[in-house]
């Protein structure tokens, strides 16, 4: 999150960059979503110290929230456009890096999801934001069932903006690099 972050804000202020192209290096997921085994042993510690009707008195739980939202908040506000190339696996995190792009593509093996309800978490992420701005009650349905979702399903419902073929990616980027 800190690396990611540090990158935008440099980008943010540099003239030779027109836009951003934000995608995974590997073929399986774009972002499966942050380490929820780490936080959930933070909150299991918490729970069993004197303190454990501060949430404040969970250092890891509060920065790790406070990071997470900080960049999902850069992502939806930043100045410059951010095409999000979500392929394969986009949960949790991952939903909220893409939520805030300008431009959110998604291909024939996107899996969509929210499924820190099945843990007990709530959707977090920004998951207030966006899963109510979806018709039908649809995100209602999403945050309370962690179900997945694919590139059709993730189009119709505005949790993304277009629909390309994987094979296709190179060729987009190409023609996105020689814009003026």
């Amino acid at each position: 999150i800190e690396l990611i972050a540090a990158q935008l804000a440099a980008w943010q202020v540099d003239d030779s960059i027109a836009m951003l192209f934000m995608h995974a290096a590997g073929e399986k997921a774009f972002c499966a979503g942050g380490d929820l085994q780490q936080l959930y042993q933070s909150m299991l510690s918490h729970h069993a110290s004197a303190n454990k009707d501060d949430i404040r008195a969970n250092p890891y739980a509060c920065d790790f929230f406070e990071r997470e939202y900080r960049l999902d908040y850069l992502i939806h506000t930043y100045p410059k456009p951010i095409l999000c190339w979500g392929h394969g696996i986009v949960m949790g995190g991952g939903m909220g890096l893409m939520a805030g792009a300008s431009h959110r593509v998604v291909t024939e093996k996107s899996r969509l999801a929210m499924p820190e309800i099945a843990i007990g978490l709530f959707p977090d992420v920004g998951g207030s934001y966006f899963l109510n701005q979806m018709p039908d009650n649809v995100g209602l349905f999403l945050a309370l069932t962690g179900a997945m979702i694919n590139a059709s399903d993730a189009r119709f419902i505005n949790l993304a903006d277009y629909v390309i073929a994987q094979a296709d990616k190179a060729q987009v980027l190409n023609t996105l690099q020689q814009q003026p």
